[in-house]
């Protein structure tokens, strides 16, 4: 059976749940027409991966098993987010996304940022009423000061949702050029099983 797949949006909060066919899979969802688990390939040329990647704005993981890199001008027609990264491995001829994230910025508005998130919450908990919910507020790896409010949604296989607001103290934006923001992102559990046994950096 064809399963429909599921925008979750950032700023259009109203999702008409109705008219979705039942979700099940992390790869069911979609930030701007890209899902975990497509081929960066179905959407953006070898070239411009391989440029990507060499960018110095990539971010690689411990010994390049997993690179994050940017999409915002490979994809310049975002319509919801006014930013976009995908986490693939390089060396991976096909480019098969691992987690996908779309953000955007609250530059000192961190209870818009968390208005929102409540509300993208509230929807998913509408939609999957039997995914593990944990809520938490973090301190942020980067600095003590710095906050993280989370909302993760753990499906069966252990692939998350997480929709969170980075509340950035005066200081880090400052000296970072770092906004305040908010952030929906698809992590399927090869990736944080990878980081959970030290490949970060």
């Amino acid at each position: 059976m064809f399963v429909m797949r599921v925008f979750i949006a950032a700023i259009i909060l109203i999702f008409s749940f109705q008219s979705l066919v039942k979700a099940d899979d992390i790869r069911d969802f979609q930030i701007e027409g890209i899902s975990v688990g497509d081929s960066l390939l179905d959407h953006f040329s070898e070239e411009e991966i391989k440029k990507e990647i060499q960018t110095g704005y990539a971010y690689h993981y411990k010994n390049s098993a997993f690179v994050i890199i940017g999409l915002d001008i490979l994809k310049s027609n975002l319509e919801t987010y006014q930013h976009l990264s995908a986490t693939i491995k390089p060396a991976d001829p096909k480019y098969i996304i691992y987690a996908l994230k779309g953000s955007i910025k609250f530059q000192n508005e961190i209870n818009k940022c968390i208005k929102k998130r409540d509300a993208i919450v509230i929807n998913v908990k509408n939609m999957f009423k039997n995914l593990k919910i944990k809520k938490k507020d973090i301190k942020h790896g980067y600095d003590d000061e710095s906050l993280v409010y989370t909302h993760e949604f753990k499906f069966p296989n252990k692939d998350e949702i997480r929709i969170f607001c980075v509340d950035w103290v005066a200081k880090t934006e400052i000296e970072k050029g770092w906004s305040d923001g908010l952030h929906v992102s698809l992590v399927t559990w090869e990736l944080i099983d990878f980081i959970n046994k030290g490949g970060m950096k």
